[in-house]
């Protein structure tokens, strides 16, 4: 959609899709998903605890980041055959995090131009060279190509069970923040948004514009969701001012639901940190899941707040517990937030994140935690 910020007044708006009975195209299958008393495959698990209606238990959305090649690896591998995702581990999918240059301790050139610096394996770099830095290249500057690898999902996709729900990345450009500060430089962007800057919000309306040609396509395969992703808070507050979010990325983001909603797909938007203040703008423009930091801002105030209104993918405290707590402690953070998230008829999926500084044995509380408590809904 060409200049979201301009088109957004007149535009016409899907009907939002709330989470309640939300029609999903894809064909339920048959299959089952093997735990014991369950009539319901994994997708059907995720749909329901979505749309709020009444999943058997709280869905497995846990997930390793991408894992470095050896034992650890293999380790975590056989954790999720004991404790399997009710997500689709194809490729393509959100969460689905292969290994590759991105992971990879050293420096690399992305698609965008943009050189990275990493300095350990297993995690993602930082973004050192930006070819926008200067915004007197920003009128020849290309975009890559937004299909480059879209055969190859499309084929994974097709050629998948969907017993598991299939959750795909937005692709293209990615998150828009995470672009705009690796094309600009963190800095030179938020310099930009005080000063209101023409040129943000033509590059603001150019990843708009090619995020939404790649969703068109992505919402023809045969899908639940699609995820979103942009890490808006700090510790303790918005990166930026709540109201310059509304400016200049909420008309953004708006443009982009709009053709996962008409589909008839959910939405899935992840954010780190303190981001309660935007919470409520993401339920009005269509968010049906918000994945985040839930102990950062307060499982209770997410719960009085938004309990009933959007599902919570909640985070399992990836900062301090998972890396550094005991087996115990992991067990009692999954089973307080199963235990504060209930009441709702679904509403919640367990989306713990497994990084490289994870003990092998407080992923596999987590797990096991869920399995243990998470017909408590």
């Amino acid at each position: 959609m060409k200049n979201p910020h301009a088109a957004m007044a007149t535009s016409e708006i899907a009907p939002k899709c709330g989470p309640k009975k939300l029609y999903i195209q894809c064909e339920m299958t048959s299959s089952r998903s093997g735990l014991k008393g369950s009539d319901m495959n994994p997708r059907e698990r995720v749909v329901k605890a979505v749309e709020f209606d009444g999943p058997d238990r709280v869905p497995n959305g846990c997930y390793p980041l991408a894992l470095v090649p050896g034992p650890r690896a293999e380790g975590v591998r056989k954790l999720f055959k004991r404790y399997p995702s009710d997500f689709a581990e194809v490729h393509g999918m959100a969460r689905t995090l292969e290994w590759g240059p991105s992971w990879q301790k050293g420096i690399y050139v992305d698609d965008w131009g943009v050189v990275w610096k990493n300095l350990q394996d297993g995690v993602i770099g930082q973004p050192i060279t930006h070819p926008l830095s200067d915004w007197k290249n920003l009128e020849t500057y290309k975009l890559p190509d937004p299909f480059k690898g879209f055969e190859k999902i499309n084929e994974a996709v097709s050629t998948a069970t969907h017993e598991r729900y299939m959750l795909a990345g937005e692709g293209a450009c990615g998150g828009i923040w995470h672009r705009l500060h690796a094309l600009r430089g963190f800095d030179r962007i938020l310099t930009d948004i005080v000063k209101g800057r023409k040129e943000l919000l033509a590059l603001i309306d150019r990843l708009v514009e090619i995020n939404i040609e790649y969703l068109n396509r992505l919402v023809e395969l045969n899908i639940d969701g699609v995820m979103f992703g942009d890490d808006w808070g700090t510790q303790t507050r918005l990166m930026i001012k709540p109201e310059q979010w509304r400016k200049y990325f909420k008309p953004a983001y708006e443009a982009m639901f709009n053709v996962v909603r008409r589909s008839g797909k959910h939405i899935f938007f992840h954010s780190d940190g303190y981001m309660v203040d935007i919470i409520p703008d993401l339920i009005e423009i269509g968010v049906n899941v918000a994945n985040v930091q839930v102990t950062l801002m307060g499982v209770e105030e997410l719960r009085h707040r938004f309990g009933g209104e959007v599902c919570i993918a909640a985070d399992v405290d990836r900062q301090h517990t998972m890396p550094f707590g005991t087996v115990r402690e992991v067990r009692r953070l999954v089973r307080s937030i199963v235990r504060r998230f209930r009441g709702f008829s679904g509403g919640l999926i367990l989306y713990g994140e497994i990084g490289p500084d994870v003990p092998i044995e407080n992923a596999e509380s987590m797990l096991k935690a869920l399995q243990d408590y998470g017909n408590e809904v």
